[in-house]
């Protein structure tokens, strides 16, 4: 949301590292975390039926929701403040091309229109469908045995590090990977390289959980060499294994039972923070600068975050245990 609020405002970030970090760090934040929790929920308990359906239940019901309410809720609200009009056809469009978490269409009729980033309701679930991916890669590993063996996540690990040098110092970032024989698209070899070293890196904390020390001043070591990794050009050759630890480990000590929320907004804001900043763009709140832009965003994105977790997200991971 802070990355965004530059970027859907127009506002210039200053400078590479900086730029570096705003743009990255979060969403490879995420990843890292994913990996750790995602490993260990099928090393907990290896079931692929189970599996998949508890993955599918916390992350596909509340993404759909979310389509239909920027399709239905958002667009036209924001169409009618620009001034012009969506067709339910243009809606219902939008809602359908997407449904297979892989986002093929950011617009509907259009719109946001009159805005610095315009023609995009929801540029954050994009990531959605590479942290699926990442889901199925753990579950084809744990079906075939390997994650079993001492030897395969470090191995998955320094594979998908080899792919992040490879984009850096040759042109296969570039490079594009049809995908499947629907033709709904490709996905990029960057991205692909981004996505599987940092949830990697989260499974590799994972596996080195027992030997690892968890203590403040590591925590520190780390985060400040994530800070200095931003003068590289690609910093996840170096920061992603220390970003994991860092996340992780600072997560650990920090488990306190006033800390232990009941209330899980974490995704909600996550697929519901871009629509909301657009909205907010489009009548001219981005317009008071950043930090008041930031600030009106996150007020906004919590209630419907919360009103997502109650009424989508909870009641579906209710159906786990059935």
């Amino acid at each position: 949301m802070i990355y965004h609020a530059f970027r859907l405002s127009g506002t210039p970030i200053p400078g590479t590292p900086l730029e570096q970090g705003l743009e990255n760090i979060w969403v490879d934040g995420f990843f890292v975390v994913s990996g750790y929790l995602i490993v260990s929920s099928w090393m907990r308990r290896p079931r692929a039926t189970d599996f998949l359906r508890n993955r599918l239940l916390r992350l596909y019901p509340a993404f759909f929701v979310c389509l239909l309410v920027t399709a239905f809720v958002f667009a036209p609200l924001g169409a009618a403040l620009s001034g012009i009009e969506v067709g339910l056809g243009q809606q219902a469009r939008y809602v359908l091309v997407n449904l297979g978490l892989y986002m093929r269409e950011y617009d509907i009729g259009g719109t946001p229109s009159g805005v610095p980033w315009p023609e995009a309701w929801n540029g954050s679930l994009w990531t959605l469908f590479w942290e699926f991916l990442c889901y199925l890669g753990v579950l084809t590993l744990g079906v075939v045995g390997l994650l079993r063996r001492r030897w395969a996540i470090p191995l998955v690990f320094l594979g998908a590090w080899s792919l992040q040098l490879l984009v850096e110092v040759t042109p296969i970032g570039d490079a594009r990977v049809p995908l499947g024989l629907y033709r709904i698209g490709s996905l990029g070899i960057d991205d692909m390289a981004r996505f599987a070293v940092t949830f990697s890196a989260g499974a590799l904390v994972y596996h080195g959980r027992n030997h690892l020390p968890c203590a403040w001043r590591w925590v520190v070591a780390a985060a400040v060499g994530v800070l200095l990794s931003l003068w590289l050009p690609e910093y996840r050759l170096v920061g992603a294994l220390l970003l994991a630890y860092a996340l992780i480990a600072a997560g650990a000590l920090m488990r306190r039972p006033w800390m232990t929320l009941r209330t899980d907004v974490s995704y909600g804001v996550y697929i519901y923070a871009f629509p909301v900043q657009q909205l907010l763009a489009i009548v001219g709140v981005h317009g008071f600068g950043v930090p008041a832009y930031a600030v009106a965003s996150l007020m906004l994105t919590v209630v419907l975050a919360y009103v997502s977790w109650r009424l989508v997200e909870r009641p579906a991971l209710g159906y786990k245990a059935r």
